[in-house]
């Protein structure tokens, strides 16, 4: 894995649960991803591989920075990379984070649920959706078939 920006976090066996890795890493993780050296982004790809639930949440709840300078494609990208994960909180995460793309650029993140949202857990597109138009949200929520991981 690459270098992270703070060698107290490299592990992250510190992290020990999703509270604290939701209150944490986007604090922690998520300037280094704006501000971080070239290729600073492709840790989100090592932490969406990795095998522990911890890293391929950090992989996600991380991208709050980037969405906020209006850098949208790493976060979006996670959803296609993660959308076969069986923890519930990775998807619910997802969602959470394509939601807060949406409140920057809704039309980007209506045009990514019209194109991903057959592949994605039932949870992410309706985290997602939560604050679009009742008639919107039930679009795609009526579109996606229910899974076996939900």
């Amino acid at each position: 894995m690459r270098s992270w920006p703070s060698s107290t976090w490299r592990g992250p066996a510190g992290v020990d649960g999703w509270d604290l890795l939701d209150g944490s890493a986007h604090v922690v993780l998520g300037p280094w991803l704006v501000h971080g050296p070239g290729g600073a982004l492709e840790i989100l790809d090592d932490l969406a591989g990795s095998s522990r639930l911890r890293d391929r949440g950090i992989a996600v709840v991380a991208t709050p920075a980037l969405i906020r300078e209006g850098r949208f494609e790493p976060t979006l990208r996670l959803p296609r990379r993660l959308c076969r994960d069986p923890e519930p909180l990775i998807h619910k995460a997802l969602g959470w984070m394509s939601r807060e793309t949406g409140r920057r650029d809704e039309a980007r993140m209506v045009a990514f649920l019209d194109r991903h949202h057959a592949e994605l857990a039932r949870v992410t597109v309706r985290y997602a959706t939560e604050r679009l138009p009742a008639r919107e949200r039930a679009r795609f929520v009526r579109a996606r078939p229910v899974s076996r991981t939900e």
